[in-house]
């Protein structure tokens, strides 16, 4: 019983921590975007302006 616990609880550990990286990487990556998307928001107009 405890033997079957401690392999489930490592697994969640384990799941746990792949979980954070790709959260992790969602999150850089979907940060990236908006400032992808600003910067190719905000150049036209510097571009019209000048």
């Amino acid at each position: 019983m405890t033997g079957a616990m401690s392999k489930v609880l490592t697994v969640f550990v384990e799941e746990s921590k792949v979980h954070k990286q790709v959260l992790y990487k969602i999150i850089k990556l979907h940060n990236w975007k908006i400032k992808h998307f600003n910067f190719q928001f905000t150049q036209p107009t510097i571009q019209t302006e000048t």
